[in-house]
């Protein structure tokens, strides 16, 4: 009876190590796929990121672009618009 308890005890250790790992992978992943868009407007912010969000995907197109589908960005975000150039002086 000694002897199976034993010889199952590095596999239970290995098993946990594993599912330890597993575990720590998926939370990792989780953290890294949040959809700020998503999150700020109240919808299911897991699962994808801001450059594969389907509510942005959904959007109308942009106006000053034209970008649509997962392309398609706020207006804020648009890389046609003017850019602000600030103009700070060392003193």
């Amino acid at each position: 009876m000694y002897r199976h308890v034993v010889a199952l005890l590095p596999f239970q250790v290995l098993q946990f190590k594993m599912v330890l790992t597993l575990e720590q992978f998926f939370n990792a992943d989780l953290i890294y796929c949040v959809c700020s868009f998503c999150r700020a407007r109240g919808y299911d912010p897991f699962g994808h990121t801001n450059k594969n969000c389907p509510e942005i995907a959904r959007m109308r197109p942009c106006l000053k672009c034209g970008a649509k589908g997962f392309d398609n960005h706020t207006a804020k975000y648009c890389p046609k618009a003017k850019k602000k150039v600030s103009m700070k002086t060392n003193v």
